[in-house]
């Protein structure tokens, strides 16, 4: 199956790339905090306070796109 439109082929190989970068930072910045404060408790403590509001906005996200109608919420 050939896909005529290139438009699509340039958005699938630019979110590629993105999802590249986003797997490298998520493994750089727990590496660049553990060499710069020497300390495993204070990388945890930083990259656990870097991740949480991902998680807890994502919960709450999720429940606000379900319960209303999606169009009006990308608008």
């Amino acid at each position: 199956m050939f896909i005529k439109n290139k438009n699509i082929i340039f958005l699938f190989f630019a979110q590629l790339i993105s999802h590249c970068g986003d797997s490298v930072f998520n493994i750089a910045l727990p590496w660049f905090l553990l060499e710069v404060t020497g300390s495993k408790m204070q990388t945890g403590l930083i990259s656990t306070s870097a991740y949480f509001p991902i998680l807890i906005l994502g919960l709450f996200a999720g429940v606000i796109v379900d319960k209303y109608d999606r169009r009006k919420i990308m608008l």
